[in-house]
């Protein structure tokens, strides 16, 4: 059965002016796209470790969620895409088809599902182009199905094959790239694009036209490959791309990311590297990486990338709830506690970098210990007895933590309902690293003792304090002793 596309078409003299609305819901221009693309082996098994591909008919296309995202990261948004191959600066075009025969379909689950036959959009476009004119053109298909399934396919017209990670549970496919020209660079450095359909079409590209037709990017007399198509941009904020290699190795771009675990902003021995030895929400540390052509594609660490063209790249950190940044590194050399690094690529063959990031969960203070406060005896009353128990504690907040908490303070937000609070916040003003103190004030609690209730629940504090750096913390559910848990015993 083919699949449905509704359609709205607008013939001009400029061509297929394109408005596309997929079965599967509109799809948004100007918000950026979550998700990525990245090149990997015939099966879909590896992916963005910038293999070293013997052939060209090697590479296919997948999209989807990033390589060491967690479970819950969002693959790309639903709908129909246009990829390309260019040289790694994206001003010479490789790939030699129309843009018509690359057009890939996306499904809710953020996946690519099908290459999309140009004949069944209703365009009027047909499955195949043909190269000159009169006696002397040749026509070709736009797609040729190789088999078996797995193995690049040899007609390199856009074979697709099973993706091995998501083909069974979610029909993922991936998609030779196939037919390209051989890059210009000297390095054996590729880079594949994708773009929303009806984004390409309102910056201007057609899919019908040939690149040749473009014209052709010369050098020296030597043809290096067709002018840039303009349905890529600019503007870039819907693009998505990868860089890859055939054969000759390039300069690459590293970036990690470690939990430093005693906030003391070296990677020391035995500190996780996130991603591989630690997970956090199930995968790598989200970064982003912005290029020279201002193309931001994300990642989740460990990354690397080949850094094709030469120029500044952004590696920066997105900054997660309950950490702290504590550290950053260029090629080895401390920058601070900054989230945004700036890494100049010279362009030689065997330039590498490294970025790395490192950051810590700061625990609160938590209780440890009470008492009837020595600070206002005495401490309790029974008001009638013995109906109601009245008491003034002091409660022992610790700091399990390497750092230290400065003006650090503690409210009761939840007690048993035959508690009243009738003075609730304490405050226990700095308490450094590894150590403990007793609150400077007390807290005073009403019991009605005719109304008892579970002995195992008890009362939890919201605490906050200020970190080194003059940063004010607030966390929330501290239970009434450390270790335990606010669900589990507030009422």
């Amino acid at each position: 059965m083919k699949k449905q596309w509704r359609l709205i078409v607008n013939v001009t003299g400029l061509g297929l002016a394109i408005v596309l609305v997929f079965s599967m819901g509109l799809m948004a221009v100007a918000a950026s796209l979550f998700g990525a693309i990245f090149t990997t082996t015939p099966d879909g098994s590896i992916v963005n470790e910038n293999v070293r591909y013997t052939s060209k008919l090697d590479v296919y296309l997948d999209g989807g969620p990033p390589p060491n995202a967690p479970a819950s990261a969002a693959g790309l948004p639903a709908g129909l895409y246009v990829f390309q191959v260019t040289d790694p600066s994206g001003k010479v075009q490789l790939s030699e088809d129309p843009a018509k025969c690359r057009i890939v379909e996306v499904s809710n689950d953020g996946v690519i599902v099908s290459l999309v036959p140009p004949c069944d959009l209703g365009l009027g476009l047909s499955c195949d182009y043909t190269v000159g004119n009169g006696k002397n053109g040749t026509t070709f298909p736009c797609h040729i199905q190789d088999e078996p399934d797995g193995v690049a396919g040899p007609s390199g017209r856009h074979d697709t094959n099973t993706d091995i990670d998501h083909g069974s549970d979610k029909g993922a496919i991936v998609v030779q790239l196939m037919p390209f020209l051989d890059t210009p660079n000297p390095g054996g450095v590729y880079k594949a694009w994708m773009i929303p359909l009806d984004r390409y079409v309102a910056n201007g590209g057609d899919l019908n036209e040939l690149p040749a037709d473009r014209g052709y990017v010369k050098s020296k007399g030597n043809i290096l490959g067709f002018k840039n198509d303009p349905g890529y941009g600019p503007p870039r904020d819907q693009i998505k791309t990868d860089n890859f290699k055939v054969k000759e190795a390039g300069p690459e771009l590293r970036v990690r990311k470690f939990n430093d675990l005693n906030a003391n902003g070296v990677w020391d021995k035995g500190e996780p590297e996130i991603g591989v030895d630690q997970l956090v929400d199930g995968g790598g540390w989200p970064i982003s990486i912005t290029d020279p052509l201002l193309v931001t594609n994300d990642y989740f660490t460990p990354v690397m990338i080949i850094t094709e063209p030469a120029g500044d790249y952004v590696a920066e950190e997105e900054l997660l709830p309950g950490w702290q940044q504590s550290a950053a590194f260029l090629d080895g050399i401390p920058l601070g506690a900054v989230s945004s690094v700036t890494v100049t690529v010279e362009g030689l063959a065997d330039e590498m970098h490294e970025v790395v990031f490192g950051n810590f969960e700061p625990t609160s203070p938590c209780p440890e210990d009470y008492r009837y406060s020595i600070l206002c005896p005495p401490s309790y009353e029974w008001d009638p007895y013995p109906d109601i128990f009245r008491s003034w504690n002091d409660v022992y907040f610790v700091n399990n933590s390497p750092m230290d908490k400065y003006n650090v303070t503690a409210t009761i937000t939840c007690a048993p309902v035959n508690v009243t609070v009738l003075d609730g916040t304490v405050s226990l003003g700095d308490i450094l690293a590894y150590s403990g103190k007793w609150s400077l004030d007390y807290f005073v609690l009403e019991v009605n003792m005719n109304n008892p209730q579970d002995p195992d629940k008890g009362i939890c504090w919201t605490v906050e304090y200020d970190d080194a750096a003059g940063n004010h913390h607030v966390v929330e559910n501290v239970a009434k002793f450390c270790g335990e848990e606010c669900s589990n015993i507030c009422p």
